[in-house]
């Protein structure tokens, strides 16, 4: 279910459900705040009929699960603080309320620790933990408060190791589901794999195989189920380097591009990562979403449909 990252106009929302069907995109993605901003309140009761009369009058109605459709958190949102802050705790809030009301999902990145500088092994171990902690509280308060239905998918994150970012392993978003899944329904929790996020990290999918093995390793972690989303998207920062940079597909690492001017072909993406996720039947109704920045509406169909052949 492939689409693309879209800008979105609460004062006309048919302008995305049109663009989205002119790009030919199965689903896609928005934020309804400014990334590096946040939701001051959530929309109102016009903004979601406006919402909502868009979606039924687009080609999407009956074909595209709403839920299939993803609201982006503002970057600015930070639950795994050590000590929490309220400011970023009603962003939060806001933005659930709003996903609830369209009925759509959210992908959100988890946070940082945001350790003081010098901290001690110790100290950072025990604010670990109290971000984590802090991060399932607030998420458990928020739906049971406000009665919250939308999906929360937490974004595998791409800074090296040995930060304090929460999510560049696996076994971090692994503790966080199995901490909300006792309070809160699991079929609205999940994972979104960011590609170039996984790469910059640490993981090793630079082949078709690779990314087998990691999937692998995924299952048997989480099991079967829990990865709602991809953000699929190249990149040319080398593995494990931290460095989040996103590169179109077929022009990056991760498609083995060494000619980052021209994208590879259609048998060598095939035999990437990126090959793997469009093929495995297990994904068929998951959300395949680029991040590659391109703005040509010509440029994104041509990238989209560039992925769909290695089906």
């Amino acid at each position: 279910m492939l689409g693309t990252h879209l800008s979105y106009d609460k004062k006309n929302p048919v302008k995305i459900f049109d663009l989205a069907s002119e790009l030919r995109c199965d689903t896609f993605q928005f934020f309804t705040s400014a990334p590096q901003g946040g939701q001051k309140s959530p929309y109102t009761d016009e903004q979601v009929n406006a919402f909502t009369s868009a979606y039924m009058s687009s080609a999407y109605n009956g074909k595209l699960s709403k839920r299939n459709i993803l609201i982006h958190a503002p970057y600015t949102i930070n639950l795994c603080k050590y000590i929490i802050d309220e400011e970023h705790v009603n962003r939060f809030v806001n933005q659930m309320i709003t996903a609830s009301a369209l009925g759509v999902s959210v992908v959100i990145h988890p946070g940082s620790i945001c350790n003081p500088k010098n901290s001690s092994t110790e100290v950072k171990n025990n604010n670990y933990e109290l971000g984590i902690n802090n991060l399932c509280d607030i998420v458990t308060r928020t739906y049971n408060d406000y009665n919250i239905t939308a999906p929360l998918l937490f974004e595998t994150m791409s800074h090296s190791r040995t930060s304090d970012i929460v999510g560049n392993k696996i076994e971090d978003l692994k503790k966080i589901y199995d901490k909300l899944a006792n309070n809160i329904n699991p079929d609205l929790l999940g994972i979104c794999i960011d590609t170039a996020h996984l790469h910059t990290s640490g993981y090793n999918i630079l082949s078709f195989t690779k990314m087998d093995e990691f999937y692998r390793q995924f299952v048997s972690l989480f099991g079967l189920n829990k990865i709602k989303a991809f953000h699929l998207n190249d990149t040319e920062s080398k593995m494990g380097g931290g460095k989040d940079v996103h590169k179109r597909i077929g022009h990056g690492l991760l498609s083995n591009n060494k000619n980052p001017y021209i994208r590879v072909s259609i048998s060598d993406l095939q035999n990437s990562c990126f090959g793997y996720i469009i093929k495995n039947k297990d994904f068929i109704n998951t959300a395949m979403i680029t991040e590659t920045h391109l703005v040509n509406n010509s440029e994104i169909s041509s990238e989209l449909d560039y992925l769909r052949a290695c089906l």
